[in-house]
């Protein structure tokens, strides 16, 4: 545990200094089927935090994060169809794509077309497996291209702004908290009292029943 935390702490950091092209190689790694410490979509909702105040920031992580979306999803998009189900029966369980999922995504294809991607890639845990599915069941990349991108805009705003959401509401959190500390700290002492109290009960209650079952014993 001590390493893993470790590494997520040097990705953090790396992420962290390096922005748009951290957020850009992450994301097209993540696309590509490559597992991540952290995942795509936590890094967006951290740029969102950091960054949504500024416009040309904001702007430049959208098209930042679009594009890598785009371009990680269509490399994996051509392994996969070039190298089929043997590829698959391979490396499928790393990119958590069971035949079940393989199974509903062949249907929502058939029944769908191309609105099944992107809706298939705006759900959580069904990015990878959508991209991997068009490839095995070769949807011409003239229908995958558009919606992957559609469906990666979408995604990214999502994420993006949910961050920005998150910290507002933080600051607002932390300012309240601040404003009304002593009431605060003394609903944290009541509520604290409050359990330690019943704890005693409890334990009184626990003892005596003990007591009563040795007397009775004996």
């Amino acid at each position: 545990m001590e390493v893993f935390g470790a590494s997520l702490h040097e990705v953090a950091v790396w992420f962290g200094a390096h922005g748009p092209l951290g957020l850009f190689l992450f994301l097209v790694l993540e696309e590509a089927g490559l597992p991540l410490l952290i995942p795509g979509d936590t890094l967006v909702m951290a740029a969102g935090m950091r960054t949504h105040l500024d416009p040309t920031a904001t702007i430049t992580i959208l098209l930042t994060a679009s594009f890598a979306t785009a371009l990680g999803s269509s490399i994996l998009y051509w392994l996969v169809r070039r190298g089929g189900r043997p590829l698959l029966h391979r490396y499928g369980r790393y990119l958590h794509l069971t035949p079940g999922r393989v199974a509903l995504l062949e249907r929502w294809f058939q029944r769908h077309g191309a609105a099944a991607i992107i809706v298939g890639r705006l759900i959580p845990g069904l990015r990878t497996p959508t991209t991997v599915a068009a490839g095995l069941f070769r949807v011409p990349y003239r229908t995958f291209a558009p919606s992957t991108i559609a469906a990666g805009f979408i995604w990214t705003l999502t994420y993006f702004f949910l961050g920005a959401l998150l910290e507002r509401q933080w600051r607002l959190l932390a300012a309240a908290a601040f404003a009304h500390l002593q009431l605060l700290v003394a609903i944290i002492g009541a509520v604290s009292l409050v359990a330690a109290c019943i704890g005693l009960i409890q334990r009184r209650a626990r003892l005596a029943r003990a007591r009563v079952a040795r007397e009775s014993a004996a």
